[in-house]
């Protein structure tokens, strides 16, 4: 689990969970690998997020993009 900007990352099946910590209501679901999500990291401006799985496939979330959607 990862935590930056009042939200909180959370490694589901094949997918990410963005939480918000404010309101403790999900944000968003970031979805699209093919197999368990096993590691998270965040860029140091928190506008980007990293998600890997085991076959080495890691993608690139854009925050601000996937956030501005989702409202």
């Amino acid at each position: 689990m990862a935590v930056r900007n009042g939200f909180s990352f959370e490694c589901v099946e094949i997918g990410v969970k963005m939480w918000n910590l404010e309101t403790g209501e999900e944000a968003l679901t970031l979805r699209g690998h093919t197999g368990p999500v096993s590691s998270l990291a965040l860029s140091s401006d928190g506008k980007r997020l990293f998600s890997g799985i085991f076959d080495g496939t890691l993608k690139v979330w854009n925050l601000e993009a996937k956030l501005a959607a989702a409202r």
